[in-house]
């Protein structure tokens, strides 16, 4: 069966970096979102309270008004007056009517409350969808900054080829792992430091193609770059088959500068720190 060829874009590397920012601008606000809903939520609750003690406070209320309008009646009658003013049946009834109002009131807050819960539910709701299709978008975007290690190869060979012609030195390069992507940026940023590194070692790490013959080695010298994962690192390392470092001579120039004294005993590992 023919694959199927997949469609790209060209897509400028500024406004790349700039959806990634405004992708990550958007992580923040609805973390800021996040905490706003939970203090909403704090004092949702808070009015839960308040509102069920209005209420304990309104039945008591309703309590003691009955309460004083029997008082009031079985005084009258056991001092013999069996005629009940009708403005303090007034005033009890006007008590009475307006503790109702505020009943209805507390009633009406508490719908209103079991509303705004329900709202507080859907917005919920809404900043997890929100949250799982940012997490995407980042992810996506992240995943188009990602390029080839093996785009930047040509160009270290080139570089390995002229620092070799300079010096007189035949030189291999070796490659593991390359097919590996990096973040464009973090690619970009290592391209100075890994050229100067195989500079280094062709022209200081490796002999001379006579020396490396009298040391049994093939007059082809090599240099290894190898890529792997460890987690969510990415670990580059640039290893050759030289005779290493060159301990007196970093002994010599360490003493020319003042930075250790004659004859002060240093183990391998500080020579070669």
């Amino acid at each position: 069966m023919p694959r199927t060829q997949q469609e790209q874009v060209r897509v400028r590397a500024d406004l790349l970096d700039r959806l990634v920012n405004h992708a990550g601008e958007v992580a923040i606000y609805r973390s800021r979102l996040e905490q706003q809903m939970g203090a909403f939520r704090g004092a949702m609750g808070e009015l839960d309270r308040t509102n069920a003690r209005l209420r304990d406070q309104l039945r008591r209320l309703d309590l003691e008004t009955e309460a004083q309008i029997v008082a009031r009646y079985q005084r009258e009658q056991d001092q013999g007056d069996r005629t009940f003013d009708p403005l303090e049946l007034d005033r009890f009834s006007t008590l009475q009517q307006l503790s109702r109002a505020l009943n209805e009131s507390a009633a009406d807050l508490g719908g209103l409350q079991g509303v705004l819960e329900d709202l507080s539910r859907q917005y919920d709701g809404l900043l997890q969808q929100q949250s799982r299709v940012s997490s995407e978008l980042q992810d996506g975007l992240m995943r188009a900054r990602m390029v080839p290690f093996d785009g930047l190869v040509p160009r270290l060979r080139r570089v390995v080829r002229q620092a070799a012609t300079d010096t007189g030195k035949q030189v291999h390069l070796l490659l593991e792992g390359t097919q590996g992507e990096l973040d464009r940026n973090v690619l970009d940023r290592m391209v100075a430091p890994l050229e100067h590194m195989l500079r280094n070692s062709v022209a200081h790490g490796l002999e001379a193609p006579e020396q490396r013959r009298d040391a049994g080695k093939p007059e082809e010298g090599s240099i290894a770059i190898r890529l792997r994962r460890e987690g969510s690192e990415i670990v580059l390392e640039v290893a050759d088959d030289g005779a290493g470092l060159d301990r007196e001579a970093i002994r010599r120039r360490g003493e020319q500068r003042g930075l250790i004294e004659p004859g002060q005993e240093l183990s391998e590992a500080e020579l070669d720190g």
